[in-house]
């Protein structure tokens, strides 16, 4: 429990004390909470002529205190590697060639809350004379699930000449399931919107990565490490509920939206008003003016022009470290290549003939 008393003035600054606060700017308040949690977690490796490993894990989480809000769900993972420079003979150039595979379900503790439909006073009074009280409006759905993001992936590693190149390269498909968000409901109900599972997205990539050391003696040693990152992410479903259309638009600044639908890439930035357009013929695309040469604005959504994507094409990293004895020099970069982004402020100066 906690309870707190704020004064919104004082009579004399710099004096923090109950005594001093200013009349009628006086306000107490407190807060309560409880929780109840505990898990249980397990383990096991294996080995075989260190050629092939095994590892999984498993791990049951219980949280809740009153019956219907109690939850539980069980997060695994597992991990395996072949390295196969153990396994054949391979070039004396090569010191380790392995091939690994990995797979893990991690989630974010959610408790099936209760619906909060309790009145709470407001301090200080409407007026100085009138009571005023206000609902905790926050509806959850009683089969709401726990977010999980699932990761699955697969690699390959090989070091060479006694470690002075290393390379990997890795293939990762991760899905962000049960997604939480709010879905409108009829204010009549007295809730605004009740918390639910929206949808999955689906980011699918790859990354490759190449160390040297160019350098190394007793006294000195430089690595120079680079990495190639390229990914795309899916919505791969969405609540019926969330968007009855199939699509919802979420604001993106000046004259933008972002629009999310099942099948959807995320970061697609479109138009917020669709221009009127011919629809067949030769002059498909071209834009429908009116009578005064203006454009006209349409209420089809497949005038809706696609503008940009805000995502990077690939990332590119960079990572530097000379070392001489005990001391050593680190130097970081990274570069993100395309992705585009829309500028408010060019939008203002266009439309305005700066």
């Amino acid at each position: 429990n906690s309870y707190y008393i704020n004064a919104g003035a004082l009579n004399v600054p710099g004096l923090f004390t109950m005594a001093n606060a200013f009349p009628g700017t006086l306000t107490a308040n407190y807060g309560w909470g409880a929780g109840h949690s505990y898990s249980a977690y397990g383990t096991a490796d294996i080995g075989w002529k260190s050629q092939l490993f095994l590892g999984v894990t498993g791990r049951n989480d219980w949280i809740g205190n009153l019956d219907e809000e109690k939850i539980q769900y069980f997060y695994p993972s597992l991990s395996a590697a072949w390295v196969a420079s153990e396994t054949f003979q391979l070039p004396e150039m090569f010191d380790l060639v392995k091939a690994r595979y990995g797979y893990a379900d991690v989630g974010n503790g959610l408790v099936k809350q209760r619906n909060v439909d309790t009145y709470t006073f407001e301090s200080p009074d409407w007026s100085g004379t009138v009571k005023t009280a206000n609902i905790n409006a926050s509806l959850v759905d009683p089969n709401i699930k726990p977010m999980h993001s699932i990761t699955n992936e697969a690699g390959i590693d090989a070091w060479m000449f006694k470690k002075r190149i290393l390379f990997d390269f890795t293939y990762f498909v991760k899905d962000q399931v049960d997604q939480l968000g709010g879905i409108p409901v009829v204010q009549g109900t007295g809730f605004t919107s009740m918390t639910t599972n929206i949808g999955d997205v689906r980011n699918k990539g790859y990354e490759w990565g190449l160390t040297v050391n160019p350098v190394r003696t007793t006294d000195w040693n430089w690595d120079l490490t680079g990495t190639f990152t390229h990914y795309k992410a899916t919505i791969t479903r969405l609540s019926q509920n969330f968007a009855p259309n199939g699509y919802v638009f979420a604001g993106y600044g000046g004259k933008t939206v972002v629009k999310i639908a099942e099948g959807e890439e995320i970061g697609n930035i479109y138009e917020q008003n669709p221009i009127l357009k011919v629809k067949t013929g030769k002059y498909k695309g071209i834009p429908l003016l009116d009578d005064s040469g203006k454009f006209q604005n349409s209420g089809d959504e497949r005038d809706r022009a696609q503008l940009a994507n805000f995502n990077p094409d690939y990332i590119i990293g960079l990572n530097t470290t000379l070392r001489y004895k005990r001391w050593s020099l680190n130097m970081v970069g990274s570069f993100r290549v395309g992705g585009d982004y829309i500028s408010q402020n060019q939008q203002y100066m266009d439309s305005n003939g700066k």
